[in-house]
């Protein structure tokens, strides 16, 4: 459908991917965005999206009845249940029914479930990820080790990195999503350095829009999307819906 408005909040690693999608598409679309670490504690991002919605809704109000949006989309997927427990105000708010950001880069949730039981053990990088999260690599930890022991001496950084990069042992793949309509080079080689410095096997996989494009073009498919009512809360379900 065109001709509808639509207030977004968006996590920031989807920047290039969904600035270019709401160029591309019909439809009119404010953008909010929040910074990507939030995810890490589901109920800081859920208070930030709550902020955000009835920031939203304040502004609908004071707007004549022809400029006030439609919905409000979500560029989330349920991120460790940060996006549930949500409570919409006057206007519906719509999620992509995926367990990440991932799933919105790849195009949809089937693709990267089939992706990840491809790559076991995958890290996933992405442009956006590269330019806006602390991702691995041999000369972040050498600035985390710098700082550890500026602040606690030579004995204890090298223990507290020991113990901080356990968690690289459980990977063997890095997979860096490409865009098919952004600069990936260095993106890509930064990915690929990655790889190198920890052993892990390297695969690029194309990464998609058609997810976002149906998200921005307001005909939500029940089993993609999950449309929550005005004055209701978005629940998790613990399946693969992700949302009831």
């Amino acid at each position: 459908m065109s001709g509808l408005r639509f207030g977004v909040i968006a996590c920031r690693v989807l920047t290039r991917e969904l600035s270019l999608a709401i160029a591309a598409g019909s439809n009119t679309c404010q953008i909010r965005w929040l910074p990507q670490c939030l995810h890490d504690t589901p109920d800081v991002l859920r208070h930030r999206l709550q902020t955000e919605i009835q920031l939203f809704e304040e502004e609908a109000a004071a707007l004549p009845v022809h400029r006030r949006p439609d919905a409000i989309l979500l560029g989330y997927g349920l991120c460790g249940g940060g996006t549930a427990g949500l409570r919409a105000g006057s206007l519906p708010l719509v999620i992509p029914r995926t367990d990440d950001c991932i799933g919105l880069l790849l195009g949809s949730q089937q693709r990267y479930l089939s992706l990840f039981e491809r790559y076991q053990g995958v890290y996933w990088f992405s442009g956006g990820w590269l330019e806006h999260a602390d991702t691995p690599s041999r000369a972040y930890y050498a600035r985390k080790r710098k700082d550890y022991t500026t602040a606690y001496g030579a004995e204890a950084a090298a223990w507290l990195l020991e113990e901080e990069t356990r968690w690289i042992s459980n990977y063997h793949t890095a997979a860096y999503i490409s865009s098919p309509d952004c600069c990936n080079a260095p993106f890509c080689a930064q990915a690929q350095q990655a790889a190198a410095a920890f052993g892990w096997q390297f695969e690029q996989v194309c990464g998609s829009r058609e997810l976002l494009d149906a998200l921005l073009a307001g005909e939500w498919d029940p089993t993609v999307f999950y449309v929550c009512p005005p004055h209701q809360t978005t629940a998790q379900s613990y399946d693969l819906q992700k949302f009831r």
